[in-house]
Protein backbone atom coordinates (compact mmCIF):
# COMPACT_ATOMS: atom_id res chain seq x y z
CA UNK A 1 0.00 0.00 0.00
CA UNK A 2 2.83 2.35 0.69
CA UNK A 3 4.85 1.73 -2.46
CA UNK A 4 1.61 1.97 -4.24
CA UNK A 5 0.82 5.04 -2.47
CA UNK A 6 4.31 6.90 -3.46
CA UNK A 7 4.62 5.85 -6.56
CA UNK A 8 1.17 7.23 -7.59
CA UNK A 9 2.58 10.73 -5.70
CA UNK A 10 5.54 10.72 -7.40
CA UNK A 11 4.77 9.45 -10.85
CA UNK A 12 0.83 10.28 -11.05
CA UNK A 13 0.18 6.81 -12.75
CA UNK A 14 -1.39 3.98 -10.48
CA UNK A 15 0.68 0.92 -9.57
CA UNK A 16 -0.98 -1.86 -11.64
CA UNK A 17 1.03 -4.63 -12.21
CA UNK A 18 -0.57 -5.39 -15.67
CA UNK A 19 -0.98 -1.58 -16.64
CA UNK A 20 3.30 -1.09 -16.12
CA UNK A 21 3.71 -4.61 -17.96
CA UNK A 22 1.20 -4.88 -20.36
CA UNK A 23 1.97 -1.94 -22.12
CA UNK A 24 4.47 -2.91 -23.17
CA UNK A 25 2.69 -5.29 -25.74
CA UNK A 26 0.67 -2.31 -27.34
CA UNK A 27 1.39 -1.05 -31.00
CA UNK A 28 1.92 3.08 -30.14
CA UNK A 29 4.41 2.33 -27.63
CA UNK A 30 6.65 5.09 -26.58
CA UNK A 31 10.44 4.70 -25.76
CA UNK A 32 10.51 6.41 -22.53
CA UNK A 33 7.06 4.67 -21.65
CA UNK A 34 8.73 1.54 -22.14
CA UNK A 35 11.82 2.39 -20.27
CA UNK A 36 9.90 3.09 -17.03
CA UNK A 37 8.15 -0.84 -17.46
CA UNK A 38 11.18 -2.32 -17.85
CA UNK A 39 13.08 -0.33 -14.67
CA UNK A 40 10.10 -1.48 -13.03
CA UNK A 41 10.37 -4.59 -14.31
CA UNK A 42 14.02 -4.80 -13.37
CA UNK A 43 13.54 -3.79 -9.72
CA UNK A 44 10.89 -6.73 -9.29
CA UNK A 45 12.72 -9.33 -10.93
CA UNK A 46 16.02 -8.77 -8.65
CA UNK A 47 13.03 -9.15 -5.42
CA UNK A 48 12.39 -11.95 -6.96
CA UNK A 49 16.53 -12.85 -6.67
CA UNK A 50 16.97 -11.23 -3.56
CA UNK A 51 14.45 -13.63 -2.08
CA UNK A 52 16.03 -16.88 -3.69
CA UNK A 53 19.23 -15.60 -1.76
CA UNK A 54 17.66 -14.92 1.66
CA UNK A 55 14.42 -16.25 1.78
CA UNK A 56 13.80 -19.08 -0.81
CA UNK A 57 10.64 -20.07 1.36
CA UNK A 58 8.77 -17.17 0.42
CA UNK A 59 8.64 -18.25 -3.17
CA UNK A 60 7.12 -21.79 -2.04
CA UNK A 61 8.37 -25.29 -2.98
CA UNK A 62 10.06 -26.11 -6.52
CA UNK A 63 8.22 -27.29 -9.24
CA UNK A 64 8.91 -30.61 -10.39
CA UNK A 65 10.17 -30.55 -13.81
CA UNK A 66 9.61 -30.76 -16.65
CA UNK A 67 6.18 -29.79 -16.27
CA UNK A 68 4.23 -31.38 -19.21
CA UNK A 69 0.71 -32.95 -20.71
CA UNK A 70 -2.24 -31.20 -18.63
CA UNK A 71 -0.51 -29.44 -16.44
CA UNK A 72 1.86 -27.47 -18.84
CA UNK A 73 -1.33 -26.49 -20.79
CA UNK A 74 -3.07 -25.52 -17.83
CA UNK A 75 -0.32 -23.29 -16.76
CA UNK A 76 -0.17 -21.77 -20.93
CA UNK A 77 -3.90 -21.54 -20.67
CA UNK A 78 -3.94 -19.73 -17.18
CA UNK A 79 -1.28 -17.22 -18.26
CA UNK A 80 -3.59 -16.21 -21.37
CA UNK A 81 -6.38 -15.52 -19.54
CA UNK A 82 -5.06 -13.77 -16.78
CA UNK A 83 -3.39 -11.71 -19.78
CA UNK A 84 -6.36 -11.03 -22.00
CA UNK A 85 -8.45 -10.56 -18.76
CA UNK A 86 -6.14 -7.97 -16.80
CA UNK A 87 -5.79 -6.00 -20.27
CA UNK A 88 -9.76 -5.92 -21.32
CA UNK A 89 -11.01 -5.09 -17.60
CA UNK A 90 -7.52 -2.59 -17.46
CA UNK A 91 -6.68 -3.99 -13.77
CA UNK A 92 -5.22 -6.60 -11.48
CA UNK A 93 -5.11 -7.27 -7.40
CA UNK A 94 -2.92 -4.39 -7.60
CA UNK A 95 -4.30 -2.28 -9.31
CA UNK A 96 -7.99 -2.74 -8.89
CA UNK A 97 -7.60 -5.19 -5.92
CA UNK A 98 -5.70 -1.99 -3.83
CA UNK A 99 -5.47 1.37 -5.41
CA UNK A 100 -8.89 0.99 -7.12
CA UNK A 101 -10.73 -0.01 -3.83
CA UNK A 102 -8.88 2.42 -1.49
CA UNK A 103 -10.57 5.22 -3.47
CA UNK A 104 -13.80 3.69 -3.34
CA UNK A 105 -14.16 3.03 -7.38
CA UNK A 106 -17.11 1.55 -8.15
CA UNK A 107 -15.75 -0.32 -11.03
CA UNK A 108 -12.99 -1.52 -9.04
CA UNK A 109 -15.13 -2.90 -6.27
CA UNK A 110 -17.49 -4.72 -9.31
CA UNK A 111 -13.99 -6.39 -10.65
CA UNK A 112 -12.85 -7.21 -7.21
CA UNK A 113 -15.85 -8.97 -6.82
CA UNK A 114 -16.24 -10.62 -9.56
CA UNK A 115 -12.35 -11.99 -9.95
CA UNK A 116 -12.11 -13.23 -6.52
CA UNK A 117 -15.44 -15.29 -7.08
CA UNK A 118 -14.18 -16.74 -10.02
CA UNK A 119 -11.20 -17.40 -8.58
CA UNK A 120 -12.46 -18.89 -5.73
CA UNK A 121 -14.66 -21.26 -8.02
CA UNK A 122 -12.09 -22.20 -10.03
CA UNK A 123 -9.38 -23.33 -8.08
CA UNK A 124 -12.35 -24.98 -5.74
CA UNK A 125 -13.55 -26.83 -9.05
CA UNK A 126 -10.06 -27.55 -10.30
CA UNK A 127 -8.49 -28.51 -6.95
CA UNK A 128 -6.08 -26.21 -7.32
CA UNK A 129 -3.94 -26.04 -4.04
CA UNK A 130 -3.92 -30.44 -4.43
CA UNK A 131 -2.55 -30.49 -7.81
CA UNK A 132 0.27 -27.50 -7.06
CA UNK A 133 1.37 -29.90 -3.86
CA UNK A 134 1.14 -33.16 -6.10
CA UNK A 135 3.54 -31.47 -9.06
CA UNK A 136 6.21 -29.65 -5.95
CA UNK A 137 8.99 -31.20 -5.11
CA UNK A 138 7.87 -32.29 -1.11
CA UNK A 139 10.77 -32.77 0.61
CA UNK A 140 11.67 -29.34 -0.83
CA UNK A 141 8.60 -27.33 0.78
CA UNK A 142 9.23 -25.11 3.82
CA UNK A 143 6.84 -24.39 6.44
CA UNK A 144 6.89 -20.54 6.22
CA UNK A 145 9.60 -19.29 8.46
CA UNK A 146 8.52 -15.90 9.65
CA UNK A 147 6.40 -14.63 12.44
CA UNK A 148 4.30 -11.94 12.56
CA UNK A 149 6.57 -9.77 14.70
CA UNK A 150 9.57 -10.90 11.95
CA UNK A 151 7.19 -10.23 9.47
CA UNK A 152 6.46 -6.52 10.76
CA UNK A 153 9.77 -5.71 11.61
CA UNK A 154 10.80 -6.64 7.46
CA UNK A 155 8.21 -4.75 6.50
CA UNK A 156 8.98 -1.75 8.32
CA UNK A 157 12.78 -1.80 7.29
CA UNK A 158 11.83 -2.21 3.74
CA UNK A 159 9.26 0.81 4.17
CA UNK A 160 12.05 2.59 5.66
CA UNK A 161 14.59 1.37 3.02
CA UNK A 162 11.84 2.64 0.59
CA UNK A 163 11.75 5.91 1.73
CA UNK A 164 15.36 6.56 2.57
CA UNK A 165 15.81 5.00 -2.00
CA UNK A 166 13.06 7.99 -2.71
CA UNK A 167 14.77 10.60 -0.57
CA UNK A 168 18.33 9.98 -2.21
CA UNK A 169 16.57 9.49 -5.74
CA UNK A 170 16.32 13.71 -5.65
CA UNK A 171 19.63 14.49 -5.73
CA UNK A 172 20.09 13.20 -9.39
CA UNK A 173 19.60 16.56 -11.01
CA UNK A 174 17.60 14.68 -14.47
CA UNK A 175 14.27 13.90 -14.28
CA UNK A 176 13.52 10.69 -16.48
CA UNK A 177 16.75 9.35 -14.15
CA UNK A 178 14.93 10.35 -11.69
CA UNK A 179 11.19 8.54 -13.25
CA UNK A 180 13.48 5.30 -13.69
CA UNK A 181 15.14 5.08 -10.11
CA UNK A 182 11.63 5.37 -8.27
CA UNK A 183 9.95 2.55 -10.82
CA UNK A 184 13.02 0.66 -9.77
CA UNK A 185 12.89 0.80 -6.12
CA UNK A 186 9.23 0.47 -6.37
CA UNK A 187 9.75 -2.81 -8.09
CA UNK A 188 11.72 -4.17 -5.68
CA UNK A 189 9.98 -2.88 -2.67
CA UNK A 190 6.89 -4.18 -4.15
CA UNK A 191 8.10 -7.87 -4.92
CA UNK A 192 9.74 -7.75 -1.99
CA UNK A 193 6.58 -6.86 0.13
CA UNK A 194 4.83 -9.77 -1.70
CA UNK A 195 7.52 -12.52 -1.03
CA UNK A 196 7.02 -10.93 2.82
CA UNK A 197 3.25 -11.51 2.79
CA UNK A 198 3.26 -14.90 0.94
CA UNK A 199 1.83 -13.88 -2.67
CA UNK A 200 4.82 -14.93 -3.83
CA UNK A 201 3.86 -18.57 -2.91
CA UNK A 202 1.66 -19.69 -5.49
CA UNK A 203 0.69 -23.14 -3.13
CA UNK A 204 -0.15 -20.82 -0.62
CA UNK A 205 -2.36 -18.43 -2.74
CA UNK A 206 -3.72 -21.46 -4.09
CA UNK A 207 -4.78 -22.86 -0.99
CA UNK A 208 -6.76 -19.11 -0.21
CA UNK A 209 -8.48 -19.62 -3.27
CA UNK A 210 -9.20 -23.16 -2.98
CA UNK A 211 -11.90 -23.69 -0.47
CA UNK A 212 -11.33 -27.48 -0.28
CA UNK A 213 -7.63 -26.20 1.20
CA UNK A 214 -8.87 -22.89 2.36
CA UNK A 215 -6.18 -20.74 4.24
CA UNK A 216 -7.65 -17.25 4.90
CA UNK A 217 -4.38 -15.17 5.92
CA UNK A 218 -3.97 -13.49 2.16
CA UNK A 219 -7.08 -11.98 2.71
CA UNK A 220 -5.18 -9.65 5.40
CA UNK A 221 -2.53 -8.64 2.52
CA UNK A 222 -4.83 -6.64 0.47
CA UNK A 223 -7.11 -5.58 3.52
CA UNK A 224 -3.92 -3.90 5.25
CA UNK A 225 -2.49 -2.53 1.72
CA UNK A 226 -5.90 -0.77 1.47
CA UNK A 227 -5.74 0.27 5.13
CA UNK A 228 -3.02 2.00 4.50
CA UNK A 229 -3.74 3.69 1.10
CA UNK A 230 -7.16 4.80 1.71
CA UNK A 231 -6.29 7.16 4.65
CA UNK A 232 -3.55 8.62 1.97
CA UNK A 233 -6.14 9.51 -0.56
CA UNK A 234 -8.30 11.36 2.00
CA UNK A 235 -5.00 13.46 3.40
CA UNK A 236 -4.39 14.42 -0.16
CA UNK A 237 -7.41 14.95 -1.29
CA UNK A 238 -9.94 12.47 -1.83
CA UNK A 239 -10.28 10.05 -4.80
CA UNK A 240 -8.33 12.22 -7.26
CA UNK A 241 -5.49 13.63 -4.77
CA UNK A 242 -5.38 17.53 -5.16
CA UNK A 243 -1.74 17.73 -4.21
CA UNK A 244 0.46 17.81 -8.05
CA UNK A 245 2.34 14.69 -8.73
CA UNK A 246 6.08 15.39 -8.23
CA UNK A 247 7.48 14.33 -11.83
CA UNK A 248 4.11 14.88 -13.93
CA UNK A 249 1.72 17.64 -14.59
CA UNK A 250 -1.21 15.24 -13.27
CA UNK A 251 -2.94 12.28 -12.00
CA UNK A 252 -3.57 9.13 -14.71
CA UNK A 253 -6.79 8.04 -12.47
CA UNK A 254 -10.06 6.87 -14.14
CA UNK A 255 -12.65 8.82 -12.80
CA UNK A 256 -14.29 7.14 -10.06
CA UNK A 257 -17.97 6.84 -11.30
CA UNK A 258 -17.06 5.76 -14.69
CA UNK A 259 -19.69 3.06 -15.70
CA UNK A 260 -19.83 -0.63 -15.32
CA UNK A 261 -18.99 -2.02 -18.79
CA UNK A 262 -19.13 -5.71 -20.65
CA UNK A 263 -15.23 -5.46 -20.59
CA UNK A 264 -14.94 -4.86 -17.06
CA UNK A 265 -17.05 -7.78 -16.22
CA UNK A 266 -15.51 -10.01 -18.94
CA UNK A 267 -11.93 -8.89 -18.30
CA UNK A 268 -12.58 -9.47 -14.81
CA UNK A 269 -14.20 -12.96 -15.44
CA UNK A 270 -11.00 -14.06 -17.29
CA UNK A 271 -8.95 -13.07 -14.85
CA UNK A 272 -10.07 -14.63 -11.98
CA UNK A 273 -10.37 -17.80 -13.68
CA UNK A 274 -6.99 -17.91 -14.74
CA UNK A 275 -5.76 -17.08 -11.52
CA UNK A 276 -7.96 -19.67 -10.33
CA UNK A 277 -5.91 -22.29 -12.46
CA UNK A 278 -2.61 -21.98 -11.30
CA UNK A 279 -2.31 -19.03 -8.28
CA UNK A 280 -0.69 -16.42 -10.28
CA UNK A 281 -1.34 -12.78 -11.18
CA UNK A 282 0.57 -10.76 -12.54
CA UNK A 283 3.18 -9.18 -9.93
CA UNK A 284 4.18 -12.81 -8.14
CA UNK A 285 4.51 -13.98 -12.22
CA UNK A 286 6.69 -11.11 -12.99
CA UNK A 287 8.68 -12.00 -9.33
CA UNK A 288 9.18 -15.45 -10.21
CA UNK A 289 11.37 -14.64 -12.57
CA UNK A 290 14.06 -13.86 -10.90
CA UNK A 291 14.11 -17.47 -9.24
CA UNK A 292 15.15 -19.01 -13.00
CA UNK A 293 18.19 -20.78 -10.77
CA UNK A 294 16.12 -22.83 -9.64
CA UNK A 295 15.74 -25.70 -12.00
CA UNK A 296 12.29 -26.65 -10.69
CA UNK A 297 10.61 -23.26 -11.46
CA UNK A 298 12.16 -22.16 -14.77
CA UNK A 299 9.64 -24.56 -16.75
CA UNK A 300 6.61 -22.92 -15.04
CA UNK A 301 7.34 -19.26 -14.77
CA UNK A 302 8.70 -18.87 -17.90
CA UNK A 303 5.72 -20.76 -19.59
CA UNK A 304 2.88 -19.02 -17.78
CA UNK A 305 5.04 -15.26 -18.31
CA UNK A 306 4.66 -16.11 -22.26
CA UNK A 307 1.58 -17.16 -22.12
CA UNK A 308 -0.01 -14.16 -19.95
CA UNK A 309 2.40 -11.83 -22.22
CA UNK A 310 0.99 -12.98 -25.42
CA UNK A 311 -2.96 -12.44 -23.56
CA UNK A 312 -1.67 -8.96 -23.26
CA UNK A 313 -0.75 -9.00 -26.94
CA UNK A 314 -3.60 -10.94 -28.35
CA UNK A 315 -5.73 -8.44 -26.50
CA UNK A 316 -3.85 -4.76 -27.24
CA UNK A 317 -3.20 -5.75 -30.92
CA UNK A 318 -6.40 -7.25 -31.67
CA UNK A 319 -9.30 -5.35 -29.47
CA UNK A 320 -7.47 -2.08 -27.84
Amino acid sequence: GLVSMTRLRMTGEVLGISGIVGRLTMRQLQLDTALDSASFIFGTVTAGMILKALLPAALGPAWVGPILGLSALRIGLAGILVGAGTAMSNGCTSGHGILGNARFSIRSMVSTIIFMVSGIATATLFSTASWRATISSADKFQPWPLSLQTSFLLASALALSYGIAIKLTFTIHHKKVIRRTIDFFSGTSFGLGLGIAGMANSLRVASFLDLAAFDPTLMFVMCGAIGVAAPLFIFWGGSTPTVKPTLADKYCLAPRDKPIDNKLVLGSLMFGCGWGLAGWCPGPAILGLGALSGVGIIGPSLLFNSAMFAGWTFYYRLFA
